[in-house]
């Protein structure tokens, strides 16, 4: 018999910046920049699996209209792109050591969302794993510096502060809070808004104020405060955009009310509650009962006989869990539930319709 091909699943999460200033041109045709890098919710899930000798390939499957923007090529595509870097950084020809990857594309293109630099940095985390190539921290992060100025804030995994081009990381805290994000049927390469940015240079405030704003959760304070120098040269070249910055501000009430709602609360539990307390705890109890069979297995009738109830009158085994419970389906059932209900939230709050809402990773 054959053994299985090696697998590893890495989620890539997108990220927003609270708040983005630019400092100036460098010699080297990058900018020196000073942002707060924020993962969110909303991700990409890139698959690395091990394949034969000389074999290295890149499928991206998901959203239609997504996966068509994107590019397959390894040598054109940054995840791709990362693998390559692994191989030569760890001495692996492509008669050494092979990989398929497999790219659920959910991030939208071009969006200053950093999913390709998100994809990037989980195919050489899974690929690293893979290959059992051992990869220290740090040189993952030299790695991820070379690839592209977002990938070492994605290596990352939390938030950070981040300075130089983008590849000097601080952590930084940041309290749980639901943000709606405004999609748009276009899409701005990075290149041409720092361009644009070098028209007419300007430079944000210090960002103190900001910073404490997210730590403590002071969603008012944070909401006044965001701020990102491409937005006024990329908001010039597309009059929509303004339009919604003007309609977003006079709605700042609703979007604050919502935003609080998320403040020092678990991502994983702020909907659901604001749907049980708005819409009824029966109500909601019943329309996910049909998911929630799906997500858990029945029980063997053994385990249910022997277990201790919980607070809930639900069965539980000595270690804690249900019994038939399967952590990574549950997971991904709870995740869906809460992302359904903070969709339903944002349509009553702002109107807008379509998958929108994403909490602090």
């Amino acid at each position: 018999m054959t053994a299985a091909a090696r697998a590893i699943t890495r989620r890539a999460h997108a990220k927003i910046n609270v708040f983005l200033r630019v400092l100036g041109r460098r010699d080297d045709g990058f900018h020196d920049i000073e942002t707060l890098v924020l993962p969110i919710s909303l991700h990409d899930v890139v698959t690395a699996t091990q394949a034969p000798p000389g074999v290295r390939t890149l499928h991206v499957d998901g959203d239609r209209e997504l996966a068509r923007a994107v590019e397959t090529g390894l040598g054109d595509n940054l995840a791709g792109r990362a693998v390559e870097a692994l191989a030569r950084r760890t001495g692996r020809g492509t008669s050494d050591a092979g990989i398929e990857l497999r790219i659920d594309k959910r991030i939208p293109v071009a969006a200053g969302l950093a999913g390709g630099s998100a994809d990037a940095a989980a195919a050489l985390l899974a690929t690293d794993e893979v290959w059992g190539c051992g990869l220290g921290r740090e040189a993952a992060l030299e790695i991820g510096a070379e690839l592209g100025s977002d990938v070492p804030a994605m290596l990352a995994g939390e938030p950070v502060l981040a300075t130089g081009r983008g590849e000097r990381l601080t952590a930084v805290h940041a309290a749980s809070i639901w943000w709606v994000l405004r999609p748009f049927d276009l899409g701005v390469r990075s290149a041409d808004a720092y361009a644009w940015w070098d028209e007419t240079p300007a430079t944000g405030p210090d960002p103190g104020v900001l910073v404490a704003a997210l730590e403590t959760g002071d969603v008012e304070l944070l909401g006044d405060a965001l701020f990102n120098d491409l937005q006024p040269p990329v908001a010039a070249r597309h009059p929509e955009i303004a339009g919604d910055v003007v309609d977003c501000t006079l709605r700042r009430d609703d979007l604050v009310r919502l935003a609080e709602r998320g403040r020092r609360r678990r991502p994983d539990r702020v909907a659901h509650r604001v749907a049980r307390d708005e819409r009824g705890r029966d109500d909601r109890r019943a329309e996910h009962q049909a998911e929630h069979d799906q997500a858990r297995s029945p029980p063997p009738a053994s385990d249910v006989a022997d277990a201790e109830p919980d607070e809930n009158g639900v069965p539980q085994h000595e270690h804690g869990q249900h019994p038939g419970h399967h952590p990574e389906r549950h997971r991904e059932y709870r995740e869906q539930r809460v992302e359904r209900d903070a969709e339903e939230l944002v349509h009553d709050v702002t109107g807008t319709a379509g998958r929108s809402a994403y909490a602090t990773r």
